[in-house]
């Protein structure tokens, strides 16, 4: 144990102090980042102030420079990792308004293709389609919609409560499947907006998001692969 002194309680209050301000990360990670650095710089100032009082002749173990060496070696090597993956968030976040607005634009296509395929199928029917029908398509065809998600599509396209998708309804429907493609692409895409400017330099913490924006990119694809095929499943369900 080390007696409790100036020195001591120098040393170690920006350690506390860095733990303590992660909260900030999850509000702003800039301002996480610029918190950690000035707690860094007033951690390394104290211990390099006290290096040479911290000897046994003050009463302090024999160990003690090499624990405060010790731990300047630490934060200097996850600082080092941390630089080191900044271009490699800054190039990500150049890339995704670009990814976005493409996305955005095969989304809005696809519903254009749709469209033409949906009108033929509704004109082959004479009232329309059901609600049962439309998330019987939606299952078959394994479109991202979940049951609640499904019966909102319908009645928010479903304007003379008729209980049918009728032909003037259609731009309504695909309107709102359209929106609702967006918003559960949006939704994957916030889960990695607060990752953390240190994480990203950690070999394995790599790995795992580039497993994780594949997978995201697979279901916002999918998305819009779906969507593009619910003109077919229409005409089916019309037979």
């Amino acid at each position: 144990l080390l007696p409790l002194d100036r020195r001591v309680l120098a040393c170690s209050v920006p350690l506390v102090g860095q733990h303590l301000v992660v909260l900030v990360k999850y509000h702003s990670v800039p301002a996480y980042a610029v918190c950690e650095l000035c707690l860094e710089v007033l951690f390394e100032w104290e211990i390099f102030a006290n290096l040479a009082d911290l000897s046994v002749k003050n009463g302090y173990d024999i160990t003690i420079r090499g624990i405060a060496l010790s731990m300047l070696f630490a934060h200097w090597c996850y600082w080092t990792a941390s630089f080191v993956g900044i271009p490699g968030l800054i190039a990500q976040k150049r890339r995704a308004p670009l990814e976005s607005r493409s996305t955005s634009l095969k989304r809005s296509s696809v519903v254009l293709n749709v469209q033409g395929s949906m009108k033929r199928c509704l004109e082959s029917t004479n009232n329309g389609m059901d609600l049962n029908a439309f998330e019987a398509l939606v299952h078959r065809k394994k479109l991202p919609y979940q049951k609640k998600q499904i019966k909102q599509l319908f009645e928010a396209a479903d304007v003379n409560k008729s209980n049918y998708i009728e032909e003037e309804e259609m731009q309504r429907l695909l309107a709102h499947m359209k929106i609702m493609a967006e918003v559960l692409a949006l939704e994957a895409e916030e889960q990695h907006e607060h990752e953390s400017v240190f994480e990203l330099a950690d070999a394995s913490m790599k790995e795992k998001q580039k497993k994780e924006v594949a997978h995201l990119k697979e279901k916002a694809l999918a998305i819009v692969s779906a969507t593009h095929n619910a003109a077919h499943c229409l005409e089916h369900a019309a037979h």
